[in-house]
């Protein structure tokens, strides 16, 4: 019989994501893993508010979860907000919101962020050719990290992300070369003062929704598979060509793309163009992806905290979230 069973969720800019995990004879074993498109900060701007549509996507995001929790019979449920909760004015409303429905939501400072997607981008990878860098890009931030050991690593977040990025740069459709010209400009100017050229790193780790993205489509795959995304590595050259046939075509089109979720298309291009300058930057050829990046380090953390399950990576590279 299974000895706990825990709920985790990492609420981000962009997508909420949910795993529920269990521990049978010592082992992790994940029971469910959902993500849903809620980009809960969409048209933020510079008021700083979170909007009312994007608040009740938020709430109904969050009581699909519940019944799917309950019905799992989850006993302890963590949710950890990012940047769109450390940015918005109004992010008490979606807190007292969310504790109404049985989640109350721990705010993540940006190091704390970094820190637990470094471990979960490191678990589900064998890296240790030191120093490397991982990068994570999201619909409200930006978050690079230079690990230079096993337990050394610094990080920066740049309050920058897909979302933002494509609600200032990119409303053309197709989008328009002045648009992509404007936004690689923008962020390589935020990259040059961010000392990423001077890290000497060996490897760029990415991990994050646009990673992921990037290696499906690059994949072509109709239907999502973890096994075949972990550890993919992506040349410089064939970023630019994902880059180049996304930002050609008409928004409709795009959402057909395999390995591109429909929800995801408007803002991908951007995230992507982020992905590339950091490579630039940091003077790479390749980037490789990982699958596990925030959240699977907060079901880590948490299960050698509640249960006392320290997971080894062995174990941790056949989890799958």
């Amino acid at each position: 019989m299974p000895s706990r069973t825990i709920a985790v969720l990492d609420l981000g800019s962009q997508t909420f994501r949910l795993a529920v995990v269990t521990i049978i004879d010592g082992c992790p074993r994940v029971l469910l893993s959902r993500m849903c498109l809620v980009r809960l900060s969409a048209g933020m701007g510079d008021g700083g508010l979170i909007a009312p549509a994007a608040l009740e996507r938020g709430a109904s995001a969050l009581e699909e979860f519940g019944r799917e929790i309950r019905s799992l019979g989850a006993g302890s449920v963590h949710a950890f907000g990012t940047e769109v909760f450390r940015r918005a004015r109004n992010a008490d409303v979606f807190l007292a919101m969310a504790g109404e429905r049985g989640f109350p939501i721990r705010i993540l400072s940006a190091s704390d962020e970094a820190a637990l997607a470094i471990a979960g981008a490191r678990a589900c990878l064998d890296q240790e050719d030191f120093p490397f860098l991982i990068l994570d890009v999201g619909g409200g931030s930006t978050e690079v990290a230079r690990v230079s050991g096993p337990a050394e690593h610094g990080s920066t977040s740049f309050a920058m992300g897909a979302v933002n990025l494509t609600e200032r740069f990119l409303q053309g459709d197709p989008l328009s070369g002045p648009g992509l010209e404007g936004l690689s400009r923008h962020v390589q100017g935020v990259l040059a003062q961010s000392g990423i050229s001077g890290a000497e790193a060996k490897d760029l780790v990415a991990t994050g929704g646009t990673a992921t993205t990037l290696a499906a489509v690059s994949l072509g795959l109709d239907l999502y598979d973890p096994a075949r995304i972990r550890g993919r590595r992506v040349p410089k050259e064939e970023l630019d060509a994902v880059i180049r046939m996304l930002a050609s075509m008409p928004l409709d089109e795009r959402r057909r793309v395999p390995g591109l979720q429909p929800e995801r298309a408007d803002i991908i291009v951007a995230g992507l163009v982020v992905m590339r300058a950091v490579l630039r930057e940091a003077g790479l050829s390749s980037l490789v992806v990982a699958d596990g990046g925030l959240l699977l380090g907060l079901v880590l953390n948490i299960l050698e905290k509640e249960s006392g399950c320290h997971v080894e990576p062995s174990r941790a590279r056949g989890l799958y979230l």
